[in-house]
């Protein structure tokens, strides 16, 4: 991995650089909260926020997604519809990093989505790091999102008066053209890795085990009634979801034009909360009771897809339980489990 450097002065001018050669979306203030938006000037971006609203995912997986135009009748045929612009996300925080990287392998995996790899591919992701925990209850250090894993190009670390640079690929290589890097001398490398090891101390370990243990902490309290109680709080919402780094789940549906002879199949975002998710034609439901959809998230959180993937589907970021209207939140939710 190449290490280089920036000077904190010289950061505008690398991101004003990006925003005439791409279309760039950052971190900027919304009222009381921070979000992802596009952005046309780095006056814009706000690089210190503590979380955003929804999680960079939407770019690469949008709410709605047209997948394909078709005709009828006469006009019959099918038309793919993928995105091809190029795009950098900037300012992303590790835990968001680890979400996107966990979706690049979900949907690499089997029949690949050529409409998400597209929109992958012509993404480039320039990470930062956060100074500091967004929030009492994320747990980014105890789901090992503290550092950036994957899912990136470049990774920003401030020390100061410089940004160090990581660069994890070879588009991330490409954008060290926008800028005035250079390479650290020995001083500035030790700050840098004195750097790492300040804010690992700093961060708390929320968790009150050691995470590699979810997966049979769970499997034991499958039939616990911890899902009951939780059961009498949810409001069956699906905000959790929505908010969430990793959770991908969608519907697709064809909507035709009024004449019939031309419609769209699109996907939209959906929830594994939702009563009807699991509705089966014939009217049976696999999770009908609230208390198995609750089960099933956290199962998938906390040890399917570490079974699956060697990774957890919690990032940390503590998103769900902020979000929640009655406040079931997921650090608590583990943390009872060792009970």
């Amino acid at each position: 991995m190449l290490v280089k450097a920036i000077k904190k002065e010289d950061l505008p001018d690398f991101i004003d650089s990006l925003v005439h050669a791409y279309e760039v979306v950052a971190p900027v203030k919304k009222e009381f909260k921070y979000a992802f938006d596009r952005i046309t000037s780095s006056g814009q971006v706000e690089l210190e926020y503590d979380t955003t609203l929804l999680p960079p995912r939407k770019y690469l997986l949008p709410q709605k997604e047209v997948l394909l135009k078709y005709g009828m009748g006469g006009k019959s045929g099918v038309e793919a519809c993928i995105e091809s612009g190029k795009k950098v996300i900037f300012g992303v925080h590790s835990c968001d990093l680890h979400g996107v990287w966990l979706l690049d392998d979900i949907f690499a995996e089997g029949r690949k989505d050529a409409h998400y790899l597209t929109r992958r591919d012509n993404t480039l992701i320039i990470g930062i790091d956060c100074k500091a925990p967004c929030a009492p209850n994320s747990f980014c250090k105890s789901m090992g999102t503290l550092r950036p894993g994957g899912g990136y190009d470049m990774f920003l670390t401030d020390l100061g008066d410089v940004y160090a640079v990581q660069v994890a690929s070879q588009a991330g290589r490409t954008l060290l053209d926008h800028g005035e890097f250079f390479y650290p001398d020995y001083q500035l490398k030790e700050r840098y890795y004195d750097a790492w090891k300040r804010k690992i101390a700093e961060f708390p370990d929320r968790l009150e085990f050691d995470a590699d243990r979810l997966p049979v902490m769970l499997a034991e309290a499958y039939d616990d009634f911890l899902w009951d109680a939780l059961e009498e709080k949810c409001f069956d919402c699906g905000a959790c979801t929505v908010v969430c780094p990793t959770c991908y789940c969608f519907d697709v549906q064809d909507e035709a034009e009024i004449n019939m002879e031309r419609g769209i199949r699109y996907r939209k975002w959906d929830s594994c909360q939702l009563q009807d998710f699991a509705l089966l034609a014939s009217g049976e439901n696999l999770r009908g009771k609230r208390s198995d959809r609750l089960r099933h998230r956290f199962f998938r959180k906390g040890k399917y897809f570490k079974e699956k993937f060697g990774r957890f589907a919690c990032v940390g970021c503590g998103r769900c339980g902020r979000a929640c209207l009655v406040h079931i939140d997921v650090l608590r939710v583990f943390n009872q489990l060792k009970g």
